[in-house]
């Protein structure tokens, strides 16, 4: 999957794999990427030029899951930095009304239709309740959920004394792992006979 910036490949798995919001994928710079103690993680942000997050709690660290780093996508983003490209993927245009996403967007709905999934309930934003539900099933509190996928939580405490940049990216790491799709995995690592 490398040597092209492969969107429809990898921004389901991210997707899938973090419970992050379509443009928050769409809009990874290379420089967005980074490693804290060998954990890689997401840095979530609005500092980049037509960068932007829904709310406060958006701008987060998010680990990249295992799966991913089996799959090559820092093989993947290394590429990106050779061809001197600014975001991982690179191909998706900017439009002022869906940002980086709107694209993907259509892409994923059109992917949908074509393997006669016609629920219209079903689209991208799917993988954050999937997500969602994953976490409560792996037994991941609340607040590590929210931090995860930048839901603002409720309370003084989740939105005045909460310093996301210090949460422990180890942490945060051992409770993303959680998210397991065995059906998918199966697909993507098939056992040898």
């Amino acid at each position: 999957m490398l040597n092209s910036d492969n969107p429809k490949y990898w921004i389901p798995l991210i997707g899938l794999y973090t419970g992050a919001r379509l443009n928050e994928i769409c809009q990874i710079r290379t420089d967005d990427v980074k490693s804290d103690n060998g954990i890689w993680y997401f840095q979530i942000s609005d500092m980049g030029e037509k960068q932007s997050v829904k709310n406060y709690a958006s701008v987060r660290n998010v680990p990249i899951h295992p799966v991913l780093i089996k799959l090559g996508f820092l093989e993947q983003v290394n590429w990106a930095r050779k061809q001197k490209q600014d975001r991982i993927f690179y191909s998706l245009q900017y439009n002022p009304k869906n940002k980086y996403g709107g694209a993907m967007s259509k892409a994923f709905q059109y992917y949908l239709d074509k393997i006669g999934m016609k629920d219209s309930k079903k689209v991208f934003h799917s993988f954050r309740h999937t997500v969602r539900t994953k976490f409560i099933n792996s037994n991941v509190s609340e607040e590590t959920a929210n931090i995860i996928c930048g839901w603002e939580g409720q309370g003084a405490g989740a939105k005045n004394y909460l310093h996301r940049e210090k949460i422990d990216m180890h942490k945060l790491y051992t409770e993303l792992s959680k998210l397991s799709y065995p059906e998918v995995e199966e697909m993507l690592f098939p056992s040898k006979m």
